[in-house]
């Protein structure tokens, strides 16, 4: 070894060209550069698994500390010069051919894991297209739905505002039925007396429902009395009329004096009316205080005596 950068062929380092003057000749199979020393285990798992084995490749050693990596299989990548060719042991062909067989089915396995890949990437192509347009349907459903919670909250404020004003309302009322809870125990109180004063009353109406009864009684009574003294007043006023007729035949005999007028149609049994008293003004001045009464036959006979007196004492006087 002579540094990093310096070149090496096959056998012995080259010093100043690609010269083949020193180099090895022969067979080479698997030739591995390591960056430490192996240790006698692995020296001897690496003889008893023979030289077709891969056992190699589980040693990190082979590769160096430095930029290049020696391993065989970079070996048989690079440049070659002189008469070389490859070979394959013939005690490796078998093993070379199951290995190869072997990565046929990985191979086989991993095109068939790269094709289902391929058709759940397709797949999930299709569906991240599908959950792209979901996506933005979402993203204008949300949007929607912001605008739809920024009216809600506008609702929610009035609807707050209309809780604050029903909860004022409803304390006032709260008062106003306390108030009237007073007034209901006060009215309860005014009842039961009321109804205590109900009963009293019932008691009082029962008794005058006995007297009205007994009332009744009476008044059917005297409902026949009353008929019966209609009667006489029928008969006494016949027996009147009839008298009146005497008096007048009689009346037509006598001097008729200025009072007789009262037992005319106009006045007779007619109240004494104002315009009745108009008609007599002129000399009866004296009948103003008799306005409302009913001329009767009394009546008349008490003017008449009245005036029959008054002219005597106007003789009188003149004697």
């Amino acid at each position: 070894s002579s540094g990093i950068n310096a070149e090496y062929g096959i056998g012995q380092q080259a010093q100043s060209s690609k010269s083949s003057d020193h180099t090895f000749g022969g067979e080479l199979f698997k030739l591995n550069l390591y960056s430490e020393v192996l240790s006698p285990s692995q020296i001897r798992a690496m003889s008893e698994a023979g030289m077709c084995s891969p056992i190699e490749t589980q040693y990190e050693s082979r590769t160096l500390r430095w930029e290049q990596i020696l391993r065989w299989e970079q070996i048989l990548t690079e440049p070659r010069y002189g008469n070389v060719r490859e070979f394959v042991p013939g005690e490796c062909i078998s093993f070379l051919t199951t290995e190869l067989n072997e990565t046929k089915v990985q191979l086989r396995e991993t095109q068939e894991r790269l094709e289902d890949r391929e058709t759940r990437l397709n797949k999930s192509e299709s569906e991240v297209e599908q959950l792209s347009t979901a996506l933005n349907q979402t993203v204008t459903e949300l949007e929607e739905s912001r605008l739809q919670l920024n009216n809600c909250r506008d609702e929610v404020q009035e609807i707050e505002s209309v809780l604050l004003k029903t909860r004022e309302t409803l304390n006032e009322t709260v008062q106003e039925l306390s108030g009237v809870s007073g007034t209901l125990n006060s009215t309860q109180s005014e009842l039961s007396a009321t109804r205590t004063h109900l009963n009293s009353t019932q008691s009082e109406l029962s008794a005058t429902r006995t007297h009205l009864n007994s009332t009744q009684s009476e008044l059917s009574a005297t409902r026949t009395r009353l008929r019966e003294m209609e009667r006489a007043v029928r008969e006494s006023e016949s027996k009147l009329n009839e008298s009146l007729s005497e008096l007048e035949a009689g009346r037509k005999v006598h001097e008729i004096s200025r009072w007789d007028v009262l037992l005319t149609a106009p006045y007779f049994n007619n109240l004494f009316s104002r315009q009745l008293y108009e008609q007599l003004t002129g000399s009866w001045n004296m009948m103003e205080k008799f306005i409302g009464v009913n001329i009767t036959f009394g009546f008349v006979e008490h003017f008449r005596e009245f005036h029959e007196e008054q002219e005597q004492a106007d003789e009188h006087d003149m004697s």
